[in-house]
């Protein structure tokens, strides 16, 4: 039993990799807000019936503000940064910037929990996020720098201190209140965000004349990003939060993959490199870090 929660952070890299794919075939139809409203609209939704006896017991006020704001930070925030990121700087750079959140994330454990980082962790870290640059870094490298990017990049910067910042304080949360009651709450906090964001945007086209293709990948992506929070969550649980992010380096290699056996993108052999050490890092992460005890204070008690 304890590797499953390296499982659930593998897996939740492996989901995040297929929504990049999902969500790359289905934006130019729906836009890029409305995508992401739906995207935890419909999560939410197929999750309810599982997370109703979960929901029966609210946490006290308290409790229940602090969950629904770190939610609503992680997963309306966020997503509305990087959107405006990908504006005014290619999407391949704010990827590469995003990158980084593991090593942000034990940055901010190390100050805010005084934990320490073993000598084998910050390999395995840093050799994760240094492949997955790798894997990125040729089209981040192809866009021509310019300093309109620059706010941009700012922008993709503040993002990744947010999720690193969310998954540190998600992890007491889930400790007292349990997975499923935290990711429901925090997808649902997340939704008012994220309709206005889409309202921002104008709702470009309504869902009635989507393509059958495009309802069928919102369908699925909304299922997929669902059961991802669950899994992500699962792996809080247990794992530092700069670990688990680690995984997340699973997702630019597993779009790599659908990319090149879905939709045949060619891919260059440095890439392919970079997606064995990612699977390297990631293998010698887990074998280096013991899973915790159930039982954390709030960094910011």
């Amino acid at each position: 039993m304890t590797g499953y929660a390296h499982l659930a952070a593998a897996a939740t890299g492996v989901q995040v990799g297929a929504a990049m794919a999902m969500s790359a075939a289905a934006v130019a139809e729906t836009g890029a807000s409305t995508l992401a409203f739906l995207r935890y609209g419909v999560g939410l939704a197929i999750l309810v019936p599982a997370l109703r006896g979960a929901w029966r017991v609210l946490p006290g006020t308290r409790d229940l503000l602090a969950i629904c704001a770190t939610g609503a930070a992680q997963f309306g925030l966020l997503v509305v940064l990087l959107n405006m990121a990908v504006a005014t700087a290619p999407a391949s750079q704010v990827a590469l910037v995003f990158a980084t959140m593991p090593l942000m994330a034990l940055a901010l454990s190390a100050l805010a929990e005084g934990r320490a980082v073993t000598r084998c962790q910050a390999v395995a870290v840093c050799g994760a996020v240094a492949a997955t640059g790798l894997v990125l870094g040729r089209q981040a490298l192809a866009a021509s720098p310019s300093v309109s990017a620059l706010p941009g990049l700012g922008l993709a910067a503040l993002a990744t201190l947010v999720g690193a910042a969310c998954a540190l304080v998600h992890q007491p949360q889930i400790v007292r209140h349990g997975v499923a009651r935290v990711s429901g709450l925090s997808m649902a906090a997340a939704l008012p965000f994220l309709a206005l964001a889409t309202l921002l945007e104008g709702w470009p086209v309504l869902p009635r004349n989507w393509s059958e293709e495009t309802v069928a990948l919102v369908l699925g992506l909304g299922a997929s990003s669902g059961l991802g929070i669950l899994l992500w969550l699962t792996a809080l649980e247990r794992l530092p939060a700069g670990v688990a992010s680690a995984f997340l380096g699973l997702g630019p290699v597993t779009a790599l993959v659908i990319g090149w056996a879905a939709l045949g993108t060619p891919t260059h052999p440095v890439e392919v490199a970079a997606a064995a050490l990612v699977l390297g890092s990631l293998i010698l992460l887990a074998r280096c870090t013991s899973i915790e005890p159930a039982e954390r204070k709030s960094p910011l008690a």
